[in-house]
C-alpha cells in the first residue's frame, strides 16, 4: 500500500539497499507482499536468485515459471499489473504499440500543440472517472487517463454516451477519438468515439 511504498522510499534516500537481507532488517512490510515483489523483479539488482528469495520466505517459488527473468517485457508488464497494479518494468500503455501502428495517437505531451476543434485520438489508463451533478440534469462524463508522458483529460457528452457509455464505464484501457477542447493553457478532448484497447490487440 501506499504506506509501504513511502517506508521503501524513505529507507532507500538514507542509503541503497546492499541485499535482500539489508532489504528485509530496514523495510517492515507483509511478507505476502514481499514475495509478489520477489515475483515481479523487484530485488533482481541485487543480483540473487529469486529461487533463494523465496526460499528466505518460506514460500515455494511458482512452478509456471512465471519468474523467470526470460520474460517478454509484456509479460513482465502484464504480470506486475495483475499482481501489484501497476507496472515497474514500462508504462502498460506499451503494451499497445501494435495498436497505434494502425490508430496514428497523440501523446499528452503534444495535445498542446493542436489547435481548437482539431480531430485526435488519444490513449491511456484510465485513472479517474466521475460523474458530478449537472443543473440540467443530464449526466457528463469525465475521465482522466493517463500514458507514458503524463495526463489526458476528457469529456463525454449523453449524446455520445448513448453508444459508448458501457466501453467507458468497463475498460482499463481506452482509444478515444475527438476534437480539442480549449481551456485557457487546458486541453481536454470532446470525445466522439471510444474503444477497448484490449479488444483490438
Amino acid at each position: 500500500g501506499p504506506k509501504q511504498a513511502q517506508a521503501i522510499r524513505k529507507e532507500r534516500a538514507k542509503k541503497e539497499f546492499s541485499s535482500f537481507q539489508d532489504f528485509c532488517t530496514r523495510v517492515k512490510i507483509d511478507r505476502k507482499l514481499l514475495a509478489k515483489l520477489v515475483l515481479v523483479g523487484c530485488f533482481d539488482s541485487l543480483a540473487e536468485k529469486k529461487e533463494k528469495l523465496f526460499s528466505h520466505l518460506s514460500f515455494q517459488p511458482p512452478e509456471n515459471g512465471t519468474y523467470l527473468p526470460s520474460r517478454s517485457l509484456h509479460e513482465k508488464i502484464a504480470l506486475e499489473m495483475s499482481i501489484l497494479g501497476f507496472s515497474l518494468s514500462a508504462h502498460p500503455i506499451t503494451l499497445f504499440r501494435n495498436v497505434f501502428e494502425e490508430h496514428e495517437r497523440v501523446k499528452s505531451s503534444e495535445l498542446a500543440h493542436f489547435c481548437e476543434h482539431e480531430k485526435v485520438k488519444v490513449a491511456g489508463v484510465k485513472v479517474i472517472l466521475h460523474t458530478p451533478p449537472t443543473k440540467s440534469g443530464k449526466r457528463v462524463i469525465f475521465v482522466t487517463m493517463e500514458d507514458e508522458d503524463g495526463l489526458i483529460d476528457t469529456v463525454i457528452f449523453p449524446a455520445v454516451q448513448e453508444s459508448y457509455a458501457k466501453v467507458i464505464y468497463e475498460a482499463d484501457f481506452l482509444l478515444l477519438e475527438g476534437h480539442i477542447k480549449k481551456y485557457g493553457r487546458a486541453t481536454s478532448i470532446v470525445v466522439e468515439k471510444a474503444y477497448d484497447l484490449q479488444e483490438m490487440l
